[in-house]
C-alpha cells in the first residue's frame, strides 16, 4: 500500500482580509478560513490516487488550533490521518522555516512515505516555494505545476507544461 502525504494550509477567506493599518499586515486572526483551494487539489488528487492504486493518505498542516477546521475537512474528503504542527514560536514562519519543521513532521510521523503532495501555491501569499524547499530539506525530486499522477511500480510524478492558472483550477 503506497503512503502518500498531503501538505495542506488553511488560508484566509478573499472576502475577508482585514488589515492592520499601523502595521500593514493581514489580521489572520479576523479572517475566516478555508483550505487553500490548491491544497485541496492537491487531497483530492492523492484520494483519486488511493482509490486506483490502493493508498493511505495523511493530511499534514502547520498553524494555529483554528487550522484543525482543514484538516477536518480533508479528513472528511476521504483522507485516513490528520497531523496538526502547533506552536506559537512557529507563528509568523517564513516558507523556509515552514518546508523544515514539515520536513521533521513527516520524517517523525510518516517515515518512509511514497509520495508528498503540495499545493502549487497558497492564495495568501502566492509563493510557491514550500513544495520545492521540502523536496529540497527531504533530498526528493520534485515537479512543479503537475497537470497529471501515475503510478508505475514505484510513485512516479508526470508533468507537463501548463500555465499557472490550469494548475491552481486543478487541471
Amino acid at each position: 500500500m503506497l503512503n502518500i502525504v498531503v501538505c495542506i494550509k488553511q488560508v484566509p477567506m478573499v472576502t475577508e482580509l482585514p488589515w492592520d493599518e499601523k502595521t500593514g499586515t493581514l489580521r489572520r486572526d479576523l479572517a475566516a478560513g478555508m483550505m487553500n483551494p490548491a491544497c485541496k487539489h492537491a487531497v483530492e488528487a492523492a484520494l483519486q490516487l488511493g482509490e486506483t492504486h490502493g493508498a493511505s493518505v495523511t493530511v499534514l498542516t502547520m498553524g494555529p488550533p483554528v487550522a484543525e477546521e482543514v484538516l477536518r475537512e480533508a479528513l472528511a474528503m476521504g483522507a485516513h490521518r490528520a497531523i496538526l504542527i502547533c506552536d506559537r514560536m512557529l507563528a509568523g514562519s517564513d516558507t523556509y522555516a515552514t518546508s523544515f519543521v514539515l520536513a521533521r513532521a513527516i520524517q517523525k510521523e510518516v517515515p518512509g512515505c511514497d509520495l508528498i503532495l503540495c499545493g502549487a501555491y497558497t492564495s495568501d501569499s502566492e509563493t510557491a516555494q514550500v513544495g520545492p524547499q521540502l523536496a529540497e530539506e527531504l533530498k526528493l525530486p520534485a515537479a512543479a505545476y503537475a497537470e497529471h499522477l501515475g503510478i508505475r511500480r514505484l510513485p512516479q510524478l508526470l508533468s507537463k507544461p501548463c500555465d499557472a492558472a490550469t494548475a491552481f483550477q486543478g487541471g
